[in-house]
C-alpha cells in the first residue's frame, strides 16, 4: 500500500453534527409551503446525496424547476442559521491536531460557502489546506471524480489519500477512486452499511485517527 500523504473528511455527520441545523432549514420550506414540520429523524434519512436529494426526499416533490426554487429558499434561510445548533462531535478537534504534517481536506456535496463558514466559524480553519464543495466537482460523492478533484488540489494521488466519511457513498467514493475508506460509527450509516461497502477501518472517533492511519504507512495497520 502506498504512503498515506493526505486525509479528506466528510462534513455533515463525520465533522460536524449538522443535522438540527439542515433540519430546521428543511422546516422552515415546508412552514413556507403551508406544509406540517419533520422530525430530524424523518430529515436526516435524505441527507448525504447533496441538497437536491434532500429536498425531493423530505418534501416529496420530484418537478426539478420546483426544487430549484426551493434549494434557493433553503440556502437563503440556511446560510443565517447554519451555525445555530452546529458543533464538532467529540474529539474532533484533537483528532485534527494530532494529523500533524498530514495534508487534510474538507469533501463535502454541500456548496463550498457553507462548509467554510462552518469550519472557520467553529474555528478549525486552520486545519485544513484545502475545503472543497458541490461546485468544485463535475459530479457529487459517491462519484468518485470529487475524491479526485479534492486530491489534485493537495496535489496527491488518490492512493495516497484516506477519506474519513459516516455513509456508504462516502465508502463508495473512496472504493471507487483507489483511495483507502476510513468510516466513522456515531454518524448517519450504521456499522453494517458501512463494513458492506467497503470501509477499511472504523472509528469511534477522530481523535485514533492519526495512530490507525500512522500504522498504515508503518506497514502495521
Amino acid at each position: 500500500m502506498p504512503k498515506i500523504k493526505a486525509v479528506l473528511f466528510d462534513l455533515d455527520g463525520t465533522l460536524v453534527d449538522s443535522f438540527q441545523d439542515i433540519a430546521d432549514a428543511v422546516n422552515y420550506v415546508l412552514s413556507e409551503l403551508g406544509k406540517p414540520s419533520l422530525s430530524l429523524d424523518q430529515v436526516r434519512r435524505h441527507v448525504g446525496h447533496g441538497l437536491r436529494e434532500t429536498l425531493r426526499g423530505s418534501l416529496g416533490i420530484e418537478n426539478n424547476e420546483a426544487l430549484d426554487r426551493l434549494m434557493k429558499m433553503f440556502r437563503e434561510y440556511y446560510w443565517e442559521h447554519c451555525l445555530d445548533n452546529t458543533h464538532f462531535y467529540a474529539g474532533v478537534m484533537e483528532g485534527l491536531r494530532k494529523l500533524g504534517n498530514y495534508r487534510k481536506a474538507v469533501v463535502t456535496n454541500k456548496l463550498r460557502k457553507f462548509a467554510e463558514k462552518i469550519i472557520t466559524g467553529l474555528g478549525a480553519g486552520m486545519y485544513f489546506d484545502a475545503i472543497l464543495g458541490a461546485e468544485d466537482y463535475p459530479a457529487l460523492k459517491p462519484d468518485p471524480r470529487a475524491l479526485f478533484s479534492a486530491c489534485d488540489r493537495l496535489g496527491v494521488k488518490a492512493e495516497e489519500a484516506v477519506m474519513v466519511g459516516d455513509s456508504a457513498s462516502d465508502m463508495d467514493c473512496a472504493v471507487s477512486a483507489g483511495a483507502v475508506p476510513f468510516a466513522v460509527t456515531y454518524g448517519l450509516g450504521t456499522v453494517d452499511e458501512l463494513r458492506a461497502a467497503g470501509a477499511f477501518s472504523l472509528v469511534n472517533s477522530l481523535e485514533i485517527l492519526s495512530d490507525q492511519v500512522d500504522a498504515i504507512n508503518k506497514g502495521t495497520g
